[in-house]
Formats: C-alpha cells, sequence, structure tokens
C-alpha cells in the first residue's frame, strides 16, 4: 500500500546515470588512456552518487571525490564539474598535470657532500609535487625539518636551512629544488 506523501516533503529527485565526460587541460598522457582510466572509477551509465560519508578504508564514497583522488594518484590536478541535460549527467573534467622534481641542487654545503644532505629528503627525481598551496608547502617544511635534524646531528646546531623552487617549461614543468644552507660553526657532539 502506498503511503501518502507529506505536503511539506518533496518528490525525490530520479537518480541520475553518467552519460558523457568531457577532458581539458594540459594532458600528459593520451585521450585513450585517460578515457580507459576513467572508466575504472566510473562506466557511462552508472548512477551518480554525491559526495557523501566516508566508507569503512576512509576513502569518500561521491563519484567527483573518487574520480579527484584517482587523478592524484596518477599526478593530475582535477577540476571537475557537473552538467545535467535531458540524457543524463556529464562531467567536465579540467586536468593540471602536477610538476616533477628534475634535480637537486645544495649550495652553501661546504664541508659536508651533496650526497649525505640529498639522502636525508624523501623526495626523488621524477616524483611528483603538490600543487602551489598550502600542501606543497607543508611538504617542503617537513624536507626542510629532515635537513636541519641532520645537521644538528652533525654537530651544527645552529645552521639554517630554506628549499627553494626553480620552475622550468614544460608540460609537466620541470623543478628544481635548491637545499640553501648555512651551517654556522660546528660543535662536537
Amino acid at each position: 500500500v502506498a503511503q501518502p506523501q507529506d505536503a511539506d516533503e518533496a518528490p525525490a529527485a530520479p537518480a541520475l546515470r553518467v552519460v558523457a565526460w568531457d577532458i581539458e587541460g594540459a594532458l600528459m598522457d593520451d585521450r585513450a588512456t585517460l578515457d580507459a582510466f576513467i572508466r575504472t572509477i566510473v562506466r557511462p551509465g552508472a548512477f551518480f552518487v554525491e559526495t557523501g560519508p566516508a566508507d569503512r578504508v576512509g576513502l569518500p564514497i561521491g563519484t567527483v571525490p573518487r574520480l579527484r583522488r584517482g587523478f592524484e594518484e596518477i599526478g593530475y590536478e582535477a577540476t571537475i564539474e557537473t552538467k545535467t541535460d535531458a540524457a543524463g549527467l556529464r562531467l567536465a573534467i579540467r586536468l593540471a598535470p602536477f610538476d616533477r622534481v628534475r634535480y637537486f641542487f645544495v649550495r652553501g654545503n661546504w664541508p659536508l657532500r651533496q650526497d649525505e644532505i640529498l639522502r636525508q629528503l624523501s623526495l626523488r627525481a621524477g616524483q611528483a609535487l603538490p600543487m602551489p598551496g598550502p600542501r606543497r608547502d607543508e611538504l617542503l617544511a617537513d624536507e626542510t625539518e629532515r635537513v636541519l635534524g641532520y645537521l644538528r646531528n652533525e654537530g651544527y646546531l645552529d645552521a639554517r636551512a630554506a628549499i627553494e623552487i626553480e620552475v622550468g617549461k614544460g608540460v609537466p614543468r620541470p623543478v628544481n629544488l635548491i637545499v640553501r644552507l648555512e651551517l654556522g660553526p660546528g660543535y662536537p657532539v
């Protein structure tokens, strides 16, 4: 028996199906590869899931958050908008590739060798950097703290360090990281 609907209660919106997606932006991969990747997350014709609470593993269950997370894992920052039409829902995906670390340079490191400083960093050549913003700043601050911890263990208690970014041209943009050191006096430890 059908329940009567309250006058204040709006009828439930019909579930939308994802019918297509459009990809724009600077692409590191060919379109067919990206289409195949998107199909692993959301199939054409699948129901669109609004952003919801995290699942048991702690991952968001919505279509857009899952796509964003997937693109981050393969080296892109994704901006995703939804558009509805008579056929269903279209995803407008704009991609920007992450910057990639190309070279490391250590300046002001006498008497320490560059290798000794680079071993302290968790970043490696070819690794993607987060987009400019708080995540990148936090990563560089953590890397700087690793270097300072090493220098303190080596007896340079007054040492100062900074990591600078030098951005090149291209897609993805090659990035050189410059580690600048001021060792100060060495103390026996």
